[in-house]
Formats: C-alpha cells, sequence, structure tokens
C-alpha cells in the first residue's frame, strides 16, 4: 500500500510522464539508494535528461523496493569479451584504492563485493559516526540515527563517484578464486548465474571480522561484536564491554557520554600497553571522569540471559569469577580477525601461498608469492588493522603490478588515532619504547593551554615529545585533545624527516593554532636537551654561571668557574660544613641581584641532585653540574691566586642594579619571545612594557575571541565578553608564568632609547624616579600601530581603528568596515554572525589580491552568505555625526559620493605601521639605523641586526616580518640566537622559506606556497586540483564544507602551494606548508599515510588526482575511458596495420592534427568524433560520450590535452 502511495504521488506530480534525471536522483539520495541504479534502468538509456515515469515505474514494479538499497543484477560477461587487467574481491576501502588506483592506469578492472552498497568506509566508521553525533550534542538515538544515515549516505554517494569517473565494473556477490587468473562469482541475491572471471591479476582484500571467542553467547538478545553494534538501535541502561582496547575505549566513552552506565572487562592486565605512559593515565582519566568503571584481568566464565530477559527488552548476566555482572548490552571487542575463509585460497596454498594466524603472508608491495596475486589491508600481513595502511598498501600493489618505475620507500612512521572523546593521536617511538632500546632521550609535554589557540578554546589536552638528547632529533609525539589526530601529520613527517628540535625552531606556524605548540615543545626541548628537569631552576643556575664567567674574565681572576662558585659560597656556609642550605643559596644568589627566594633555591637544589629528601646543597656537586671542560678542580695552585673576599668583591662589582645582558623593548609576541630565549640562555634580561597586563598575544587575537565566541554560540555582548576575559587571563597566566621561569625582569612603564647600550625608562606608576639602564644588547620589538587616513574623524563616538576595536563593548546594529583587507573580513564575517549589518568598503579596486582566486571566491560566498556588502574602489569622501548622534548611541554618516551611509559603528582597518616614534630611534639613526618609509619600519638583515652595535629589531616594527605575530616570534630567536649563540649552526640549518597564512574568517581560509595568479604570472608549467573536504570520511562525519586546492609543477611534480578553505583550514594548512619548503612531489605524497578519519586525507586525494592530470589531462572520465580503450585495443590495432609505423598513440595525434585545419589547437565535438573513430578502438555511442564531455564547458576541446593524456598512459 504505501508503495503504490508513492507511485500515485509520482504519477500525480509528473502529470507530462516525463521525469528529469537530477529530481530522480536527488529522490535516490535522500532514500539513501545509490544513484548509479539509474545507470542500470533499461527505461534510462538514451532517453537524455528526462526519465519516462511510467517506465521507470514499472521497472520498480518488477521486484525492486524503492525504500530499500536496491541489488543490481548480476552482470554477464560475455565469451567474446576480454578478461580483466584486475579483479579486486573486496570493495572496502583498500579494495576500492586498489581498483581506483588500477583503473586510473587505463586497466579494467572490477570490484566483487557481497554488501549492497559500497562506501569505501572503514571498520570503525561507525564509532566515529556516534562520536560526531554525541559532540554535535546528539541526546537521543533518533538524533544518533540521522548522522549515522547521513554519513552512511555521502559515503556511498563518494565511492559512486569514483566507481563511474573510473569506469570499475562492480559485481554484487561472492568471489571465489579458482587460481591466479580466474575468479568464481556467485550474484548476491542468488538469482544469478555464476559467472567465471577472468582476470590477469587479482588483489585480495577482503578486510576482517570480529573476533568471537567463548564464553561470550553472540545468539543472545542484547550481545554484540564490532560489526553487528551498527545494529543496535537504543542507547543502553548499562553497558558491559568486553575487552579494554582502542574499539572498546571508543565505544565505552561514547555511550557514557550519552548517559549509559560503563563497565570495561578485559582478561589481560595490561591497559593499551602500545600508548605511551601519558596518553594511557590521560585514557584512564577520562574513563573515570565519564564514570566508567575498568576492570582488568578478569575473564568472562559465563554469560547467559538473566531472568525476564526478552527480545524487545535484553537482559545479560556475565559471570567474572568473584563477581557477576549485569546488563542489557554486551559489546564484545576482542580484537579482529582476517576475513579469508571460503573465497577460495586452498587453490593458492598449493602454489606457495601463506598464512600466518589468519593473515596473508605479503612483502612490502602486498605480494603473496603466487602468480599476479596480490592482498592488502585487514586479511594481509602489514596493515596493522589501520584503513590507511591498508590503502598504501593498495597503492603500492597496483604500481608493482602495472608500473616499469622503480617503486618508492613508504615513509616509515605512520600517525595512528584513537577516538576518544577527547581524541588522541600518536607517532614514532613511546617513552617506554625509547627506554627499553637505551636510547639516551629526552621528553617535554606542553598543555594546549600554553598556546594561544588552548586559551581561546579552554580545552584541555597536551603534545609530548621524545627526542634524542644526543642529536636534537625527534623521535615521537603524542597527543591528546581535540583537533589531536589533524596535529598529529606534521609530528609524523617531521619524525620520517629526522628533523631536529633546533630545525623545528625555524619553522613558523600561524599564531593561533595548535600547530604553534610544536614551536613550543621544541623551544622547551632544546632546554631540556642537556638535562634540565624543572626550567626555572635550570635557568638560574645557567644566569649564575653566565654571570660567573663573566666576572672571571672581566677581572682576569685565573679560577674556572666551578673554583670561583666555590669560595663565594663557602662564605656563606655559617657552620662550615660544606652543605648549602636552601636559605644560605638563597641569600648567596640575592646578594648577586638574583631574585630567588628560599622555595625556588629548594628548586635549585633538587635540579642539581635529583633528590626530593635533600634540603641542602654540596658545594662539591658544583663541579659536576657546572662542568664545562675545563680543569676545574685538577689546578689547587690557582685556587690561591685569590681570596674569597677578592672573589665574592669581583662578583658583586660586575652586578649592577640596572645593567643587563640585554633589554627588550616591547612585550608583545616577538618581545616576550626575545626576552625568553635570552633568558634561557642564562642571561640578565630586562623587559620594558607600558600595560601593566602583559599577554603575549598578537594583535589579531581580539577578533579571534570574537570568532570563537561566535563559533560558542555566543548571541550576547556579555557572552562576548566572557570569552574576551577567560582568553586574556589564561594568556596573561602563561606569559608571567614565562618570564619568572626565565628569571626577567619585566619593567612596566616607556624606553627611550640614548644610545647602544642605554635606556631611559620612565615608570608608568609615575611614582618611581626616571632612571637609566644598561646593556649589551638592545632588541627593539614595539609592534605596530594602526594606520589613519583622512577624512575619518577618529574623535566621533562609534569610530574605531584596530587598536581601539578592543574598547568595543556592545553588537553594532549597522556596521561600515573602511577598507577590506584581512582584517576587515575577518571581523565582518564575525559581526555579521552576531547580527550586525555589515558593509565593506575599500578605495581600492582589488579584493585580497595576496590570495588564490579560489580562497578570494570562497571569502566572497562566506560574506554573501552573511549580508555583507562589499563596496570596491570608492574611498570616503566625509565622515561626521548624524541627526541624534550621542556617545552611547552613535550615529555616523559616510559619504561615498555616489551614496551616503548611515551606521552606529566604523571600524577602520586600513593596515598598519611601525611603532618607531617616540623611542629614541634618532639616536641611533645617526650611527646607520635605517627607518623603511613604506610601513615606518626599521630595516634589518636576516637576523634582524640593524647595522647598529649590538641593537637589534623584531616584530611588526621591523622590516621582514609581514604583519605575522609568528614571523615576528621566529625573528626574535633569529636575533637572540645571532647576539648569544656560540655553536655556529645558524649558517647550516634549514631555513623555511615559505610560511603558511591564515585568515580566520567563518569558515578559516589558509594558504602557503605560491598562487595560481602567480604560477600564471611567473610563466610555470603548472596544473591545479582542487578536492572537497566531503570527499573525506571526516568530511562525511562532520558534513563540514571546504576544499584543497593543490597547485603542481607538471614538470617536476613537485608541489608549489596549498590553499585550504573550511574549520581546521589553519591547522591543517601547516603540513601543507611543509610540502612546499621540502619540494615534496605529488608522488611522494601518496606514500604518506593519514589517519583514516582526518581532513588531511585531502591531501592524498588531491596527489592521487594531481597524478592523473600531470601530462596534462582536464577531465577524468574523459582520459580514463580513452586510455582502457587504447589499452583494450592495442593488440587488435596492431594486428590491423602491421604496416603503420606509428604506434597507436602517435596515430591518434596525428589523427588530431589532421582534424585540426584551422592550426587552432582546438576541435570541436564533431572534429574530435571523427579523429577518434578513424581509430576504430570504440563504438560511436562511446565516442560520442567521450567528446559530450570532453566539451561539457563549451563547444571546443583543446586536443592537446588529449595528446597528452595518451602519450602518459604507461607513466600514469
Amino acid at each position: 500500500a504505501n508503495v503504490n502511495t508513492v507511485f500515485d504521488a509520482f504519477r500525480k506530480f509528473y502529470s507530462n510522464g516525463l521525469i528529469p534525471r537530477d529530481h530522480l536522483q536527488l529522490v535516490l539520495k535522500c532514500l539513501n539508494i545509490e544513484e548509479s541504479l539509474l545507470d542500470n534502468a533499461p527505461c534510462v538509456q538514451s532517453k537524455g535528461d528526462s526519465i519516462n515515469c511510467e517506465e521507470f515505474l514499472t521497472w520498480v514494479m518488477g521486484g525492486l523496493n524503492p525504500t530499500a538499497q536496491p541489488a543490481r543484477p548480476a552482470p554477464v560477461v560475455s565469451a567474446e569479451e576480454p578478461p580483466f587487467d584486475l579483479v579486486v574481491l573486496g570493495g572496502g576501502p583498500c579494495g576500492l584504492k586498489a581498483a581506483e588506483d588500477a583503473a586510473a592506469r587505463g586497466k579494467r578492472t572490477a570490484i566483487i563485493e557481497p554488501a549492497p552498497a559500497i562506501s569505501g568506509a572503514p571498520t570503525g566508521a561507525h564509532s566515529k559516526c556516534l562520536r560526531e553525533a554525541v559532540l554535535d550534542g546528539a541526546k537521543t538515538w533518533a538524533e544518533i540515527g540521522e548522522t549515522c544515515q547521513r554519513v552512511k549516505a555521502s559515503a556511498v554517494h563518494q565511492a559512486a563517484r569514483v566507481l563511474k569517473t573510473f569506469r570499475i565494473a562492480v559485481f554484487r556477490g561472492q568471489g571465489t578464486v579458482l587460481d591466479e587468473g580466474r575468479v568464481l562469482f556467485s550474484p548476491a541475491d542468488g538469482d544469478g548465474v555464476q559467472r567465471e572471471l577472468k582476470t590477469s591479476a587479482i588483489v585480495i582484500a577482503t578486510g576482517s571480522k570480529s573476533n568471537r571467542f567463548p564464553p561470550t553467547n553472540y545468539d543472545l538478545p542484547g550481545v554484540y561484536d564490532s560489526d553487528t553494534i551498527n545494529e543496535l538501535d537504543h542507547i543502553p541502561k548499562v553497558l558491559v564491554v568486553q575487552g579494554a582496547g582502542i574499539i572498546s575505549v571508543e565505544y565505552a566513552l561514547i555511550f557514557a557520554k550519552l548517559g549509559s552506565k560503563v563497565i570495561l572487562v578485559d582478561a589481560f592486565s595490561a591497559f593499551l600497553p602500545m600508548l605511551d605512559p601519558c596518553l594511557r593515565e590521560a585514557v584512564q582519566q577520562s574513563l573515570s571522569r565519564a564514570g566508567a568503571e575498568v576492570i582488568m584481568g578478569k575473564p568472562f566464565k559465563t554469560v547467559e540471559a538473566a531472568d525476564g530477559s526478552s527480545l524487545a527488552s535484553p537482559l545479560v548476566r556475565i559471570d567474572i569469577g568473584d563477581q557477576v555482572l549485569e546488563c542489557d548490552v554486551l559489546l564484545s571487542a576482542c580484537g579482529r580477525c582476517a576475513n579469508t575463509k571460503n573465497i577460495g585460497l586452498e587453490a593458492l596454498v598449493q602454489k606457495g601461498l601463506k598464512t600466518s594466524r589468519g593473515l596473508i603472508e605479503v612483502d612490502a608491495n602486498g605480494y603473496t608469492g603466487v602468480g599476479k596475486v596480490y592482498a592488502v589491508g585487514d586479511c594481509a600481513t602489514g596493515s596493522m588493522g589501520l584503513a590507511t595502511m591498508g590503502q598504501n598498501q593498495a597503492a603500492r600493489a597496483v604500481r608493482a603490478l602495472f608500473s616499469d618505475s622503480k617503486i618508492s620507500q613508504s615513509k616509515a612512521v605512520k600517525p595512528s588515532v584513537v577516538w576518544t572523546i577527547p581524541e588522541m593521536a600518536f607517532a614514532g617511538i613511546t617513552e617506554e619504547q625509547a627506554a627499553s632500546d637505551g636510547l639516551n632521550f629526552g621528553t617535554v609535554k606542553v598543555d594546549f593551554k600554553r598556546g594561544l589557540k588552548g586559551c581561546l578554546t579552554n580545552q584541555d589536552g597536551f603534545v609530548k615529545l621524545v627526542f634524542c638528547r644526543t642529536s636534537g632529533i625527534c623521535l615521537g609525539f603524542h597527543i591528546i585533545g581535540e583537533g589531536a589526530s589533524e596535529l598529529v601529520n606534521y609530528g609524523a613527517e617531521v619524525i620520517v624527516s629526522k628533523t631536529t628540535i633546533f630545525q623545528m625552531l625555524r619553522f613558523v606556524f600561524p599564531a593561533v593554532t595548535l600547530h604553534d605548540l610544536y614551536h613550543t615543545v621544541a623551544a622547551e626541548g632544546k632546554l631540556h636537551q642537556q638535562g634540565a628537569h624543572n626550567l626555572a631552576a635550570a635557568t638560574r643556575w645557567r644566569q649564575l654561571k653566565e654571570l660567573v664567567q663573566a666576572s672571571i674574565e672581566k677581572k682576569n681572576l685565573g679560577i674556572t668557574v666551578y673554583q670561583a662558585l666555590e669560595k663565594a659560597f663557602r662564605s656563606f656556609n655559617k657552620n662550615s660544613s660544606g652543605v648549602l642550605s636552601a636559605e644560605e643559596l638563597s641569600q648567596a644568589l640575592r646578594s648577586l641581584n638574583m631574585d630567588v627566594t628560599p622555595e625556588d633555591a629548594l628548586e635549585m637544589i633538587f635540579e642539581v641532585t635529583r633528590d626530593r629528601n635533600n634540603s641542602g646543597l654540596f658545594i662539591s656537586t658544583f663541579l659536576k653540574f657546572f662542568a664545562i671542560g675545563e680543569a676545574a678542580a685538577e689546578d689547587p695552585p690557582r685556587i690561591g691566586r685569590c681570596s674569597t673576599l677578592e672573589v665574592a668583591s669581583s662578583l658583586a662589582a660586575q652586578v649592577q642594579l640596572n645593567y643587563f645582558d640585554a633589554i627588550v623593548l616591547g612585550g608583545g609576541p616577538a618581545g616576550l619571545k626575545a626576552a625568553q630565549e635570552a633568558g634561557a640562555r642564562g642571561k640578565r634580561v630586562a623587559l620594558i612594557e607600558p600595560k601593566e597586563f602583559i599577554t603575549g598575544a598578537p594583535t589579531g587575537a581580539h577578533s579571534k575571541c570574537l570568532r570563537e565566541a561566535v563559533l560558542s554560540g555566543a548571541r550576547s555582548w556579555n557572552e562576548v565578553e566572557a570569552v574576551i576575559a577567560r582568553t586574556s587571563e589564561l594568556a596573561h597566566d602563561e606569559a608571567t608564568r614565562m618570564l619568572r621561569t626565565f628569571n626577567v625582569k619585566l619593567l612596566t612603564g616607556t624606553g627611550l632609547i640614548l644610545d647602544e647600550n642605554a635606556i631611559r625608562f620612565q615608570p608608568a606608576n609615575g611614582k618611581e624616579e626616571v632612571c637609566e639602564i644598561r646593556a649589551d644588547a638592545i632588541i627593539i620589538a614595539t609592534g605596530s600601530t594602526s594606520n589613519r587616513f583622512p577624512p575619518t574623524n577618529f574623535s566621533l563616538p562609534g569610530v574605531y581603528d584596530t587598536n581601539t576595536i578592543v574598547e568595543v563593548s556592545r553588537i553594532p546594529k549597522r556596521l561600515v568596515m573602511q577598507g577590506a583587507g584581512i582584517v576587515s573580513v575577518e571581523y565582518a564575517s564575525i559581526f555579521a554572525k552576531l547580527g550586525a549589518k555589515v558593509v565593506i568598503v575599500d578605495a581600492f579596486p582589488s579584493f585580497l589580491p595576496m590570495l588564490d582566486t579560489s580562497l578570494q571566491q570562497a571569502i566572497k560566498q562566506t560574506l554573501d552568505s552573511s549580508g555583507v556588502e562589499v563596496i570596491m574602489n570608492t574611498p570616503f569622501q566625509k565622515v561626521e555625526e548624524g541627526e541624534g548622534s550621542t556617545p552611547a548611541a552613535p550615529v555616523l554618516c559616510i559619504d561615498l559620493g555616489t551614496r551616503t551611509l548611515v551606521c552606529d559603528m566604523l571600524i577602520a582597518a586600513c593596515g598598519r605601521r611601525g611603532n618607531t616614534q617616540n623611542i629614541g630611534l634618532e639616536a641611533l639613526a645617526e650611527k646607520g639605523l635605517q627607518i623603511n618609509s613604506r610601513g615606518k619600519v626599521i630595516e634589518v638583515d636576516e637576523n634582524c641586526h640593524t647595522g647598529v652595535g649590538k641593537v637589534y629589531a623584531v616584530g611588526d616594527c621591523a622590516t621582514g616580518s609581514m604583519g605575522l605575530a609568528t614571523m615576528g616570534q621566529q625573528q626574535a630567536v633569529l636575533a637572540i640566537r645571532a647576539l648569544f649563540s656560540k655553536s655556529g649552526l645558524m649558517g647550516t640549518e634549514r631555513v623555511q622559506k615559505l610560511q603558511p597564512c591564515g585568515v580566520w574568517t567563518l569558515p578559516e581560509v589558509a594558504w602557503a606556497g605560491i598562487t595560481e595568479q602567480k604560477a600564471q604570472t611567473d610563466g610555470i608549467n603548472y596544473d591545479v586540483v582542487q578536492v572537497s573536504s566531503s570527499a573525506t570520511l571526516r568530511g562525511c562525519v562532520t558534513g563540514e564544507e571546504g576544499f584543497l586546492k593543490l597547485i603542481f609543477d607538471r614538470t617536476s611534480a613537485a608541489v608549489l602551494g596549498v590553499h585550504l578553505a573550511g574549520e581546521a583550514a589553519c591547522e591543517m594548512v601547516n603540513y601543507g606548508a611543509e610540502l612546499v619548503n621540502n619540494g615534496v612531489t605529488v608522488y611522494q605524497l601518496l606514500h604518506f599515510v593519514f589517519p583514516a578519519v582526518t581532513y588531511h586525507e585531502m591531501y592524498h586525494r588531491a596527489a592521487a588526482e594531481a597524478k592523473l592530470r600531470l601530462k596534462g589531462c582536464t577531465d577524468l572520465s574523459m582520459a580514463i575511458s580513452l586510455k582502457k580503450a587504447v589499452s583494450a585495443k592495442r593488440g587488435s590495432w596492431a594486428e590491423r596495420r602491421p604496416t603503420t609505423p606509428l604506434n597507436m598513440e602517435q596515430t591518434l595525434v596525428e589523427a588530431l592534427q589532421k582534424q585540426d585545419t584551422d592550426d587552432s589547437g582546438l576541435l570541436n565535438r564533431k572534429q574530435l568524433h571523427a579523429a577518434i573513430s578513424s581509430l576504430d578502438i570504440m563504438d560511436s555511442a562511446e565516442i560520442e560520450k567521450i567528446c559530450k564531455e570532453a566539451t561539457r564547458d563549451g563547444n571546443l576541446v583543446d586536443y592537446k590535452t588529449l595528446e597528452r593524456t595518451t602519450s602518459s598512459a604507461q607513466s600514469l
């Protein structure tokens, strides 16, 4: 009855008897029916864009249920049809990858898959769907089911697109290997006839299935395994999970978030032994907070239905020995086993195929050792149960089968992800592995809130680094927190490339990203490299050493650091015991003007002794701690050259209250970084900053706070201010902690440079006297200030610039942004989301010219969708108060010449200039310091030296920073190293030439490398690929829109630029920047394995498509069709033309050129049809299809594309 009702509705709606094909595709998609179904319907053959309604309904009534996934009729392979080049058993992620890569090479490919629909999704996709639903706030099973259905439909749609694009034949049913050249196909519906498929090669990709161990009875209601869990249709009250592995923990945390009482039970005692101890501890804490109970070392004794259990209301009783558990759902997740039974392996075992623990044994390329039979994914050794590892195997297998070129080695380190809540990820070795291998290693752990992004989002998490103390090479990264799955990919690339912590410090990340934590761990790793445990304590010891060393050199005392300290400290050892108490150590250091409390001294004692029980320090231990390659205690006669009093007085003379090794002018991100770097080297540092509340946050942090508030659902200004206050407080705490850690003296006030060694300091409170402070070096980091151009009157109420925007205390009704740069579009998109009507006005004609056209368009679409109007090439004529304007309720009238805008707020964002006035630069200009007239910035060299004495300038006030906070921070590191480093390594280290950039619009965009416009201007032989985020499983799960555009060199295949739009773009761009800087090719990119459910998969998909386009292919479907025809017909064509000296590809080129009668390089559809027809390699209908695709954007096609496509068939 329901079917008839639906059909009657069809007939009524389409009363003219025709259904537009796109209408029907939408209907099928909504019903989760694969759209490729239409390709098999006899009623749609050669019907164009419309389908006969009655014929279609008759066909459906012939046995198909329109509300369920229809089974495809069993294909028939005619006797005269040529064999396949490849038959793939299994349509999972690995099987689909193998088929796609083979078909992309022009090979005739088939997939045999028993499931009704191919999605290419990995086994663990179900838990990711549930997880996403929970994170989106789902509370009911209906909401969860909606997410799962959406993801499944999207994945099926993407897989269908791949199958159609690459012309892959799909056989729905069971495949059985008869021998290395034949596969028996049995249709899934049982109605079709079994067929024997002949093939040149076979790839087995049958995946895995859940282990089932006794005594669990899987026939009981309420009992599921990791395969059947997707049949669960409710949120359990009590869930028992058998096994405490990764899958178990994922489901446990998900259902605990949904309100279930969760108990994990495992027969073994070790909990997640493959994880680093810090991740293991973090997971245990997450389970504890979620109320989940974990029982280890307790195998199940019995599993049976409890009293009162029914099919509708199951109740399961589980005996684990010392207690009995009852639940309504039992999930058995005890690992998985290879799905290799009943697929005909017996025929291959006789010829040498081997299995190990159920897995097919294969080599590095997936080869089984028998004929041309390969095995990949969960059914083969080497995949580690990871979908992306299996896909990597599939790509290598296809290359081994069909490529003559040498197969590159896969990346040795693969990132892994555990989709807990929050997620965690890791790459490289654990701390336990490093210890077991006897490595000289160190570790650093940095909390997310150490970075500005963590302060903004207020999320918990950390990044842990394991590194080699000898070489500084990074060995392992272990991350927990939302975003870990995307963050880990850069870490894996760092490990693969054997990057050191010193080289990482040269890389620049966008300021407000989690990736900036890599910089932080590298900086702390550098300090820990020499064995430091407590950075503050180690810094004070180092400062003491530097102080003593300077005193010895200045006074020419003729003794060592160790000897000088021993003499000086004995004068404070009141009882002459040779042991210095914490109080005595504190007094000794305070006498040297070092701000050290007794508590600080205790930490310093621990840093030396590594023993918390020691409250005193044996003076003799200095010899070990201060060993610097000198004969400290081996030269007793020299000790007597000066007395203890002489040493103490010499040290006192060296320490001057107002003398420092370095003075930093400005406490922004670059200044704070410079102070931190210098302090970490043991230098006495003063930081002068006018603001009392120091955060180290960049100028653009305010817009990021507003953006985060909007993303968090804020709709009132009070909610926005709460985010700003929280972020500022966290950033201030972190900045204060860093200053104290590195013993930096913070001076609140202003500084005026007197000469290259002196600054006049004016305290901010006005109570202290102005004083002169001196230093060996000065680092200028005064930042920038907003440009103010006429006719804008900034004294009017409601008028702000990018400095004073922080004073805004309301959401405007009507906002005008002056300028259409990056800052403008950020604020415009944010305030529009908050409900303001926004207009952007710019005096220049070009909109964001520094961005690639694809990103320009993406931002324009974002602004359009938010109702933001953009007016270009229109300067302001006049800005004045409107009638009735008050400070509390301003009214502004802006005359544009042709129209007048009325608003209650105007923000001028017309760029920024260096904050270089009124800081005394005139005193240095006489000695050679130069100010760049454009931007008012100080001219500096590659190490930020101004050319005067030891005066350096970094950040927005200096050339080279590009207005980016992270560039300024990198400059700060370079300046301090140039000043104080003695290693000589700066000239040998790799410098990152290209820096990633981000724009925090909604959604964000980011880029690294050249734009398409730049490639065109420079005459580069380039091509582009653009991949949608929906092409990845992560995109399917989240439903987020976005894309990755990859620009690559056609000659070398090197990646030249990456351009991203969508949430997480500013995180993802860092991996792209690494590709561009290292000259990575699209071929090399294909060897990197990304975690399965991440946006980073877009890089892999883009590389795969770029590989096909390398010789100029612009339409994949057209290229595949033509190449398949060439490949299939080559032999018969040669037989028919034995005297022809040219091969088929050359003859095709000749035929195309012959049709180009006007020598334009362009052919119309008729000419293209005639050229291909002359080869007699395919029928007219297929040629017409190719011609239609080739000319779909117009009536002409550049036939040079076809030349390059066919000539590159073998290389592709």
